[in-house]
């Protein structure tokens, strides 16, 4: 009987460590599929930590174009400015040049269209700017409006000229039929529209 206990008891050893060796087995395949997720997730923490750095640096890719676009286009800006103000002022500088010469570009000057020279006097309402131009009857009223621009910087457009109590509404008319008969000066007042 001692046979028969003893190979009972080898059994249950027997018994014992195959299923501590299974046991074992388990858990190292449990730790070596653990292990493996873990590095599964580290790896894609870091591809999507490298994607973020990549998506980070196009952003800053696009903003740094975005901004030198929106430079160059002020840039551009500035410079078409800078252009119509040259146009403008060159524009002033040519308009008050003939008035001074007694014409404007069609009358080819004073002595070509039998105009008698005419003193303008221009004065602003509040009276505390003036200016003398030399002209002739076929100077527009346009050519004065350039002249007082040039003169006392209030644009064309927000000037009304008043000589004799008429208010000159055409900028292509001339001056002739303004001036009071037997006269050479007109005295032009200024209003700002």
């Amino acid at each position: 009987m001692a046979a028969a206990a003893r190979q009972v008891q080898q059994k249950a050893v027997d018994a014992a460590a195959t299923a501590e060796a299974a046991a074992a087995g388990k858990a190292a395949a449990a730790e070596a599929a653990a292990k493996a997720k873990a590095e599964a997730a580290e790896a894609e923490a870091k591809r999507v930590a490298a994607e973020a750095e990549k998506n980070a640096a196009l952003m800053d890719e696009l903003r740094a174009r975005k901004q030198a676009r929106e430079q160059e286009q002020r840039d551009d800006a500035a410079l078409a400015a800078k252009r119509r103000e040259s146009a403008l002022q060159e524009t002033r500088q040519e308009a008050v040049a003939q008035f001074r010469q007694g014409g404007d570009q069609g009358s080819g000057g004073a002595s070509a269209a039998g105009g008698s020279s005419l003193a303008v006097f221009a004065k602003s309402t509040t009276g505390d700017r003036r200016f003398h131009l030399q002209a002739d009857e076929t100077s527009t009223v346009g050519a004065v409006k350039a002249a007082v621009e040039a003169a006392m910087a209030i644009p064309a457009a927000e000037q009304t000229l008043v000589v004799n109590g008429q208010v000159l509404k055409s900028d292509t008319s001339g001056l002739v039929q303004y001036v009071r008969p037997n006269t050479s000066e007109v005295c032009v007042m200024v209003l700002r529209k």
